[in-house]
């Protein structure tokens, strides 16, 4: 077996290398892997063909430009980027994406274009310095995915939701 990071091996663990019983063995496991996630499942439908499965878009034939953008990575948005705030990117996608897609010949649902948006918010990106586009606090937007906030939400329930509840504490101050 490999040994990995910290000088322990997955034979310390998975007994007679994950086939004795009851010795944490991969019997179950090999019924359910390759897993994929409903939400990177999607990704790879619907935006993988131009996106990438990495994410990292397509350069034009210049190697200056993209054709199509990078969605996360060193070359992607940044934190500071309107699509950043999950409910823009998702209209974004939904009236937009895939290539192809129109106001009136949509292709996505409304639960595929958040869905994707969250998958993709998720990963790595370039982030940008943030703390003095708000000197007001509680002027900022319900899905503004970075504190201090003026609320008791944490920064998560900001980043992907659900937003009733913070607009509701909103209109009660």
């Amino acid at each position: 077996m490999k040994q990995i990071t910290n000088g322990m091996n997955c034979n310390n663990c998975h007994l007679d290398v994950g086939t004795k019983p009851w010795g944490n063995n991969y019997g179950s496991v090999y019924s359910m892997y390759p897993k994929t996630r409903a939400r990177s499942a999607l990704y790879n439908a619907k935006c993988a063909n131009c996106h990438q499965v990495n994410g990292e878009g397509i350069l034009a034939a210049d190697k200056k430009e993209y054709t199509y953008p990078p969605l996360w990575g060193k070359n992607s948005y940044n934190s500071g980027a309107g699509l950043f705030r999950i409910s823009r990117f998702a209209g974004y996608i939904k009236y937009n994406m895939p290539l192809g897609a129109t106001y009136e010949n949509l292709q996505l649902s409304d639960e595929e274009s958040w869905d994707i948006a969250a998958y993709v918010e998720s990963l790595e990106r370039p982030s940008k310095d943030l703390s003095q586009d708000w000197p007001d606090i509680s002027k900022k937007p319900v899905d503004h995915p970075f504190g201090p906030f003026s609320d008791s939400f944490i920064e998560n329930q900001h980043k992907f939701g659900p937003f009733k509840p913070i607009k509701e504490s909103k209109k009660k101050k």
